[in-house]
């Protein structure tokens, strides 16, 4: 009989610590559940036929498995509520939290009945990131039918904001580890959560949201971020004398753009081409911009339907950066009979000439007292 996957369940739990070659318990850890629409991948595995060997056959003889390792992605629509800022940790680092306060263009700024917390590289170690696990319950034709999936000893390789002119914001979040099991009936069914499913009310809303470049306020229709951390490859960090990889590092990190708009007028494409919205000729200079007082290099807001109970706050995120270099997509100016104009732009966050500041800063509104890796 087929399986329906509607019954699946997939979530996370920060680990305090690597593992490593210690005693894993699913059960000394906090875990976290989403609503997903797609889980793409778990635990993986690299095996191989062996190669020819003189000897007169010429069809392969054998096989082998080199070892294993877990690598996922998860789509996501973000609640914004309470989950939502567990993987935001995941994948930046480092949090900071204050009630009563919201980090905003401006800094911290009061914001009553809510808390405030932001998110960004660890100040001190910007390859810093926590440890966690990742699970997902699969369903059977019978309760005796259902397994799960698990990896631990994972690191966030990324997120991906998805952001419409208007609508739901959704995200992809991918999720590499070193050890992949696969627990059985009895384990699985009783595995416990730390939340309920959050409800649609606290979804992260497009049409709720402002962005500005610098002080320029584009009409954007749409909008992707990645967030990327790039780790090393579970193929180079096998070692002797063990299946799994030894470690998973972080090598470097980025946040990327691209944003497609509508075309105005010229000012925008002449600033990436020539160097400002007047000039006539190329520059050789790329468009840069940076944070100047309050006015952010990059700066965008998407707010929820819902407010906070017993407040007239509404959920929020933010993303801000303080030095964006700007570029377009040359191939993306198409003019079309019976379209309208349109193009892409690429957005590069760089590091702020004062190495200080925060690369990126990703802040969210709600009312969890902290998010704390126990």
């Amino acid at each position: 009989m087929s399986v329906p996957a509607q019954a699946t369940e997939w979530g996370i739990a920060l680990q305090s610590a690597k593992v490593g070659d210690g005693v894993y318990t699913t059960s000394s850890y906090d875990w976290h559940r989403y609503r997903v629409p797609t889980i793409t991948g778990g635990g993986m595995q690299d095996q191989a036929t062996l190669p020819l060997e003189l000897g007169g056959i010429i069809t392969p003889t054998g096989g082998y498995k080199s070892g294993a390792y877990f690598v996922q992605e998860v789509d996501i629509i973000p609640r914004l509520e309470d989950t939502f800022g567990w993987l935001l940790l995941a994948t930046l680092g480092n949090v900071s939290s204050v009630t009563g306060q919201k980090y905003s263009n401006a800094g911290w700024v009061p914001n009553v009945g809510a808390v405030g917390h932001l998110f960004r590289f660890n100040p001190t170690d910007s390859a810093s990131l926590p440890w966690l696990s990742a699970r997902m319950k699969i369903p059977g034709n019978t309760s005796a039918d259902i397994r799960g999936i698990l990896g631990y000893d994972c690191k966030a390789s990324g997120f991906r904001f998805n952001i419409p002119g208007a609508g739901l914001i959704t995200g992809r979040f991918g999720v590499q580890g070193r050890v992949p099991t696969m627990p059985n009936n009895t384990n699985t069914l009783g595995w416990t959560w730390a939340n309920q499913f959050e409800g649609s009310d606290t979804i992260a809303h497009a049409g709720l949201g402002s962005m500005t470049i610098g002080s320029t306020v584009p009409k954007v229709t749409g909008l992707t971020m990645d967030i990327v951390n790039t780790l090393s490859s579970p193929r180079d960090e096998f070692v002797v004398g063990d299946f799994f990889p030894d470690d998973v590092a972080v090598l470097t990190r980025a946040v990327r753009m691209r944003a497609s708009m509508k075309w105005e007028n010229s000012d925008i494409w002449s600033l990436l081409m020539n160097g400002s919205a007047t000039a006539e000729t190329w520059s050789a200079l790329p468009y840069f911009s940076e944070t100047a007082g309050s006015v952010r290099g990059f700066f965008f807001e998407a707010q929820s339907p819902a407010t906070i109970p017993a407040t007239s706050v509404s959920y929020a995120l933010r993303v801000m950066a303080d030095n964006v270099m700007m570029s377009y997509d040359p191939n993306s100016l198409r003019l079309r009979a019976g379209g309208l104009i349109e193009y892409v732009v690429n957005l590069d966050v760089l590091q702020p000439d004062d190495s200080a500041l925060p690369y990126v800063q990703v802040a969210l509104d709600n009312a969890v007292s902290g998010y704390v890796v126990s």
